[in-house]
C-alpha cells in the first residue's frame, strides 16, 4: 500500500487507509441506493443535488465519528492553496475542522457533482477516468473554502468516484442484445374451436 513501505507496519500506519476504506463504502452504498432510486427517468438536476447535499452531511458526520473512534489526527493536511479567506468559527475551532465542518465538506462535495451519471446503467464505459479526475478535483476545489486533511480528501473521493462505477449496474452499448425468435401464439378463437372439435369426435367415439 502507499505510504507503508518506508514506514513500520502498524496499526496507526494502518488506521488511516481503513478509515477511508470505510468512508468510502458508506458513501458507496448511498450514492447506490440513490441511483437505483433514479434510474427510471431523467430527474431534474435541482432536486437530486438537494438530496445528495443531505446524504453528504451524513457521510460527513460519519467520517468525523469514525475519525474519532480511531483516534486519528484531524489538525493535519489543511493546507490550502488559497488561504486568503478566514475559517468560520461555527465550523472550525483554532483551524481544526469541527464535526459540522466535515458535514459541510461533504454536502458540498455531493451537492457540487452530479453522482447519479455514474451509475447510470446506460454510461458509456464500465469505469470512466473522467468521472474520477473531476470527483478528485472538486474535493481538491471544496478544500479550499471547507479544508479537511488531505491527501485523504482526495483519495476518499476518488475512491467514492471508482466504486460506484464498478459495483453500478452497466449495460454495454457495443454488445447487442440476442434476438429470441418469436412464434406467434394461437389466436384464442381458434384454440377454442380445435377444443370443441376435439370434445365432438371424443364423444363420437364413445357413443359409437
Amino acid at each position: 500500500m502507499i505510504g507503508l513501505r518506508t514506514g513500520t507496519v502498524d496499526s496507526i500506519a494502518i488506521a488511516p487507509y481503513g478509515w477511508m476504506a470505510v468512508v468510502v463504502m458508506g458513501a458507496a452504498i448511498s450514492i447506490l441506493g440513490l441511483g437505483k432510486l433514479w434510474e427510471r427517468d431523467e430527474g431534474e438536476s435541482l432536486p437530486r443535488r438537494i438530496v445528495l447535499a443531505g446524504v453528504g452531511g451524513g457521510v460527513g458526520l460519519f467520517a468525523y465519528a469514525m475519525n474519532g473512534f480511531l483516534m486519528l489526527p484531524i489538525d493535519a493536511g489543511l493546507t490550502r492553496n488559497i488561504d486568503s479567506t478566514t475559517l468560520p468559527q461555527a465550523l472550525y475551532s483554532d483551524g481544526i475542522p469541527r464535526a459540522s465542518a466535515m458535514m459541510a465538506h461533504f454536502a458540498v462535495l455531493f451537492a457540487l457533482l452530479r453522482w447519479w451519471r455514474p451509475v447510470d446503467p446506460l454510461r458509456r464505459h464500465r469505469l470512466s477516468l473522467w468521472s474520477v479526475a473531476v470527483a478528485v478535483v472538486g474535493e481538491w476545489a471544496v478544500h479550499q473554502v471547507l479544508p479537511i486533511p488531505q491527501p485523504f480528501g482526495m483519495l476518499i473521493a476518488g475512491g467514492i468516484a471508482i466504486a460506484i462505477q464498478m459495483s453500478a449496474p452497466w449495460i454495454n452499448p457495443r454488445v447487442k442484445p440476442e434476438r429470441i425468435p418469436h412464434t406467434p401464439s394461437q389466436p384464442a378463437a381458434a384454440r377454442t374451436a380445435d377444443d370443441g372439435i376435439t370434445q365432438e369426435l371424443a364423444n363420437a367415439r364413445g357413443s359409437a
